[in-house]
């Protein structure tokens, strides 16, 4: 093979193996009104068992992004995708609540395994002025995979019942596990002997000062712990809305659980929207990942204020705002967990900041998605919603005191 046919081979790899986790990872929350209106679960149970994935994937990706330097990546993978598997299978046969809060919490630490790893790849194996744009390449993967998970569990559940999008979910997970590790296999065979990628880039940058690269002035005076907490806030609104929407569409608008999950397979596509219009928006706010990050929770203040003024005015309408939300909020994660973290490439700690900032908006996953089960189950739809648009106005706040910091330090590296 020659060297761009390994280049290429190598990101759709990565490309593919996040996709395809995506299908034992997400056929729970999409059939999760289903699993909700047979009395399976109550909505509060539902929520603590996604609640219980976010939380312990978040732990996880601290803990996978330290590691990543130090563990062999096919390994890695394929143990994570071989647990996730075994889990998807053992979910339709949990006695109960607690049992599937207990599966989708280990489900959560396997998965964890897989998004450090990947961007830590990426970031060894590609030269820097390619780092970018496999960034925002590879952002598209995890849209692709709820694309692929919603319109899969709808079919599912339409024709075959909930349980069948867990097996399925099972099957595809093991299968790409095993194919990552004979295809990354391959390529790294074949570096050895064409001395393609014959040393990464990241070995070739002179070794930078303890003080460039230490904790306090990363998370400091570069304003990323204040964009820490806006990932935690993006969490809470980005998966939240994509968990709830389907029970929300159904409820407000009483259509039938299959249509609504279809309903809320137009989030991923329009995300991937969004992530195509923020690579266009890069170069223009200077490659500040936190202005970048700041014009998307504007715009997804937005959405959300107007669908609080027009909560049940009309379908479409409410698709339409939660569609433009999502699409902000992913652009969000996207700048914020693939394109930073490639951005650092040079420090060493790409797979460390990858993990620290998703671990961040996964704690925002399962912070919320526990409490709009709650919330809309006590309050309703609407209250669900103005706290929604709460998250957005505040994480605008964050990220405005964040920026100043953040394009200061960058002026500072670049001059």
């Amino acid at each position: 093979m020659s060297e761009p046919r390994v280049t290429a081979l190598l990101f759709w790899l990565c490309w593919l193996t996040y996709t395809t986790a995506y299908l034992g990872r997400l056929n729970y929350i999409a059939c999760m009104n289903e699993i909700m209106l047979i009395g399976r679960l109550t909505k509060e149970q539902a929520g603590l068992v996604a609640a219980g994935f976010f939380f312990s994937y978040g732990v996880g990706q601290l803990v996978s992004g330290s590691i990543c330097n130090r563990v062999s990546p096919r390994i890695m993978v394929l143990c994570g995708l071989t647990v996730s598997a075994l889990c998807n299978f053992f979910m339709p046969l949990s006695g109960g609540a607690y049992g599937m809060v207990f599966l989708w919490c280990v489900n959560g630490l396997a998965q964890s395994a897989l998004w450090p790893m990947l961007i830590h790849v990426i970031t060894l194996y590609y030269l820097p002025q390619y780092r970018v744009k496999a960034g925002f390449y590879i952002a598209s993967s995890p849209i692709a995979g709820t694309l692929l998970a919603y319109c899969t569990s709808a079919f599912f559940v339409a024709f075959l019942g909930w349980k069948t999008a867990f097996y399925a979910g099972a099957i595809s997970v093991a299968t790409m596990g095993i194919l990552f590790f004979a295809v990354l296999g391959r390529i790294e065979r074949h570096r050895k002997l064409h001395g393609v990628f014959e040393q990464p880039e990241i070995l070739k940058q002179p070794p930078k000062s303890p003080e460039t690269v230490s904790a306090r002035r990363v998370l400091l005076s570069s304003g990323m712990l204040l964009a820490a907490f806006s990932m935690v806030l993006q969490g809470m609104l980005k998966d939240s809305v994509a968990a709830w929407t389907p029970a929300y569409i159904s409820e407000t608008f009483q259509i039938a659980s299959a249509a609504s999950i279809i309903s809320a397979a137009l989030l991923p596509l329009c995300s991937l929207l969004g992530i195509f219009a923020i690579r266009r928006l890069y170069s223009r706010v200077s490659g500040s990942e936190a202005t970048l990050s700041l014009l998307c929770f504007v715009f997804g203040a937005c959405c959300f204020a107007l669908l609080y003024l027009f909560p049940s005015g009309s379908m479409a309408l409410s698709l339409t705002l939660l569609c433009g939300a999502t699409a902000a909020m992913t652009a969000v994660n996207a700048v914020m967990t693939s394109v930073l973290p490639v951005n650092c490439a040079v420090t060493g700690k790409s797979a460390a900041i990858s993990g620290f900032m998703n671990a961040s908006g996964y704690m925002g996953s399962a912070v919320s998605n526990y409490g709009i089960g709650f919330l809309a189950a006590a309050f309703g739809w609407r209250s669900t919603i103005f706290f929604w648009c709460l998250c957005a106005i505040l994480g605008i706040v964050i990220l405005s005191l964040a920026s100043a910091r953040w394009n200061r330090v960058k002026q500072a590296e670049d001059s």
